[in-house]
């Protein structure tokens, strides 16, 4: 995913938005089909940098989850992309 990233944002000329979908062949090999890329527009203040909260109270979170959703797989960060798909595979 990073290296498609990078190509996709390198040829864009900035980040991107992309959506994708993902199969698990015999052999094991992640096989990543790219279905749509746009610009990433995210508005902020010129210079300023970006600040996440440590945490939030429960009336502040607009969505959460941690399986699979309406087609989408919600994953940890710290996992690479391979790791999560092979360990779906029976």
């Amino acid at each position: 995913m990073d290296e498609i990233l990078t190509t996709l944002e390198n040829a864009w000329g900035h980040a991107v938005d992309i959506e994708f979908t993902a199969t698990i062949d015999a052999n094991e090999e992640v096989r990543v089909n790219l279905l749509q890329c746009r610009p990433l527009r995210l508005p902020r203040v010129p210079d300023s940098p970006t600040v996440l909260p440590a945490s939030l109270d429960a009336g502040q979170v607009v969505f959460r989850s941690n399986r699979i959703i309406s087609g989408g797989l919600s994953i940890p960060l710290n996992m690479s992309f391979t790791s999560i798909l092979k360990s779906m595979l029976p």
